[in-house]
């Protein structure tokens, strides 16, 4: 049995890891919108960007006024870290306190939350322990989930979404109406934080009617034969579960008619007018799907070299919901690749790898689990993924990308997503080891607040993007208050820490049985 300790210690190591990797900003400017957004609501002034970001921010709204195009949860979860910022420090410099809380603390205890409910989803789906802990590992520090745990991007709420749907199923599978509400609640999630979750969350709602309408024969036939009425709990959830999934869906039809006089417009397709760009284009589908796979621009495959280990399903046996919930996971992974292969920003702008296709990942870890608990390590490719995993947070995120634009902009068409030099595929190794030699020499470069108008040179030659892009060195380039080389020491101390408390906490769980895995739910349920 999994003790409160163990779940606080999983949770902690993990919330850690991406705290003390964070660079104590969002990395990108999607989150920064987002954050503008919540500074909007929280001054009275309705989400209208023109007051905070200024007349060029966001997409062309009612009355005049500019919106994020954004799903709105991210924003609500900031309010908190701006309230007590503008409470506590009336005169000083709430915005940045903000920023730094919502960075180091609300970021990565999402992140870590997530890993704790997976953790604890691979053991209600009958995996030893050992195992299930083992393949948590795996998706938080060898998949670029690790990346995405520490920044600005909605990543990590969309994977939050995805395992609580997963609950869901697994719970309905074994007879259990909550899982209607875990299933209800992973959907609000996901459709408030990003409405392109739509054809991830179709194809698992399908799988969660599929699941839901064989329990209930399951228990109609239980009925004929037993006298037995098990129906009236599954009502009980039922309602509930219905009213918290309409309801988020209807303060998101009148959000969007709040802003832009249309329920179904999100302002996507008007920032996409504006630029004279279609949002979605078929045209070059099949070219932007190998790419997304393939390339070393954004190729998952070189991002994330552990999905190599899924091979070994070929001679792994799957039965019961461990089948079920990886057929499930494989069709919604299939249509988020093709449903990104037909946008038109495929690439997701200045981001690390395949962004879109990062949170479906957590999707896959029963099948994982299910090769690990077959006796499959390949821990030297684990450890070559974790790697790089490593390098992708030691320098900051669009650092390739600048050098990808600055190219271009030098001689057009020199980069492409398949031109190595002008990818981290080529480049990231490089960087990061000119980044830790600048720390540990002590060498200078010009710092820049969070948001100042630079040009991509600019970008290149400033400290975030020379040294180590860890908020400890960061806060020790701006305040030189110790030696960067210091906070850089700390920081893989606190690291290491973190990592070797993960990996003892594996080796004192159970091993249980090597094929656990492989006893159907339904065995235990009569």
């Amino acid at each position: 049995m999994i003790t409160r300790s163990v779940a606080a210690r999983i949770f902690c190591a993990f919330y850690v890891v991406f705290m003390i990797t964070s660079s104590g900003s969002f990395e990108i400017s999607d989150g920064g919108q987002r954050y503008q957004t919540a500074v909007s609501w929280f001054e009275g002034h309705g989400g209208d960007l023109q007051y905070i970001a200024g007349p060029r921010e966001g997409a062309q709204g009612t009355q005049g006024r500019r919106f994020s195009y954004y799903g709105p949860l991210q924003s609500v979860l900031m309010l908190p870290a701006i309230a007590t910022s503008r409470v506590l420090l009336l005169h000083a410099s709430p915005d940045r306190a903000a920023k730094l809380a919502i960075a180091l603390v609300i970021t990565p205890a999402i992140s870590a939350l997530t890993l704790l409910l997976l953790f604890t989803l691979l053991l209600r789906m009958e995996f030893a322990p050992r195992i299930a802990l083992f393949t948590t590992m795996v998706m938080g520090l060898c998949t670029p989930l690790w990346h995405y745990s520490r920044t600005g991007q909605e990543e990590n709420l969309v994977a939050l979404a995805w395992v609580m749907v997963l609950h869901g199923l697994v719970r309905i599978h074994a007879a259990d109406p909550r899982g209607l509400f875990w299933a209800a609640a992973g959907a609000s999630t996901a459709i408030a934080t990003r409405l392109a979750t739509g054809p991830v969350l179709g194809v698992l709602g399908v799988a969660i009617a599929v699941e839901t309408v064989r329990t209930w024969r399951t228990l109609q036939t239980m009925r004929r034969v037993r006298g037995e009425d098990r129906f009236q709990p599954w009502i009980r959830c039922l309602v509930p579960s219905a009213a918290l999934l309409g309801a988020v869906v209807a303060l998101l039809l009148l959000y969007n008619t709040y802003r832009f006089g249309d329920p179904l417009e999100t302002g996507y397709g008007i920032a996409f007018r504006e630029l004279h760009m279609s949002l979605f284009d078929t045209h070059d589908m099949l070219p932007r799907i190998t790419a997304l796979l393939f390339s070393p621009h954004r190729g998952l495959l070189w991002y994330c070299p552990s999905l190599v280990i899924l091979a070994a399903l070929l001679e792994t046996p799957l039965r019961g919901i461990t089948r079920r919930a990886g057929g499930y996971a494989l069709c919604a992974w299939c249509a988020s690749l093709l449903f990104f292969g037909t946008y038109t920003v495929w690439d997701a702008g200045f981001a690390w790898g395949p962004r879109f296709l990062v949170a479906p990942l957590v999707l896959l870890a029963p099948l994982f689990a299910a090769v690990f608990a077959n006796g499959v390590r390949l821990y030297p490719w684990l450890a070559f993924s974790g790697f790089v995993q490593m390098l992708s947070v030691m320098v900051a995120a669009g650092a390739e990308n600048y050098r990808f634009a600055v190219m271009n902009e030098a001689s057009a068409g020199t980069c492409t997503p398949w031109v190595c030099g002008c990818t981290p595929l080529c480049l990231r190794l490089p960087w990061t080891v000119r980044a830790v030699e600048a720390v540990w020499s002590g060498a200078r470069f010009p710092s820049f607040e969070d948001g100042a108008a630079l040009t991509h040179a600019q970008v290149l030659a400033s400290s975030d993007y020379n040294t180590v892009y860890w908020w400890l060195v960061r806060l020790a380039e701006r305040t030189h208050a110790i030696p960067p080389r210091a906070a850089f020491l700390v920081s893989l101390l606190v690291l290491a820490g973190a990592l070797f408390a993960l990996f003892q906490l594996h080796r004192s769980l159970a091993p249980g049985q090597a094929r656990e895995y492989l006893l159907p739910v339904e065995s235990r349920n009569g």
